[in-house]
């Protein structure tokens, strides 16, 4: 089953990558990455040496024919890399889309690939990038918080760091590409 995403331009593109991408430019240290829903390889961009992993077969077909290590996988159900496999797991843009019966499933999966001590990275809208997304149909289900992270995350990770990206709160809400990034650890 493909959902057929519409590939950015290359201005929008060059522009998310250059100025609205530090979190995800901090992620160069970690030696094992996965991007969870990586889509048309936005991730790839920052750091072109991670795995990826997407149902969309367009999109790894697309990535594959560009030298990425992608693999087609439903997220919900088991992912196709071996235990502890990965220092890092992302989610960019990609919890809001899900229900949060499997939002919970995604974790029970990643905690099995991140390695001990990974981190789990979640970037997700907030509420102004949430609608905009309703109203450009792009698959939107549920509203996913900062809060509803940490209670799924529950006592298999901790909350590392919670903070809004690129602009505070207080001014980023009226921005539609403003973020709220979640890094989580593995505990065990």
């Amino acid at each position: 089953m493909t959902h057929s995403t519409k590939m950015p331009g290359s201005f929008r593109k060059w522009f998310r990558v250059r100025f609205l991408s530090g979190h995800l430019r901090k992620t160069g240290k970690y030696r094992d990455v996965l991007d969870l829903c990586c889509g048309w390889g936005f991730y790839f961009k920052i750091n072109p040496n991670a795995w990826g992993v997407d149902i969309d077969a367009d999109c790894i077909e697309y990535l594959l024919r560009r030298g990425h290590k992608v693999k087609q996988g439903n997220v919900i159900e088991a992912l196709p890399f071996s235990d502890r496999a990965f220092d890092l797991v992302i989610t960019h843009d990609a919890l809001e889309h899900f229900n949060l019966t499997e939002v919970k499933r995604i974790f029970e999966h990643v905690y099995r690939i991140l390695k001990k001590g990974g981190e789990f990275m979640n970037i997700i809208p907030n509420r102004k990038g949430y609608e905009y997304g309703i109203k450009t149909d792009c698959g939107h289900k549920h509203f996913i918080t900062p809060g509803e992270i940490q209670d799924i995350a529950g006592k298999q990770f901790i909350v590392v760091k919670s903070y809004p990206y690129p602009l505070p709160r207080i001014i980023g809400r009226y921005f539609t590409h403003n973020k709220e990034v979640v890094i989580l650890r593995k505990i065990g």
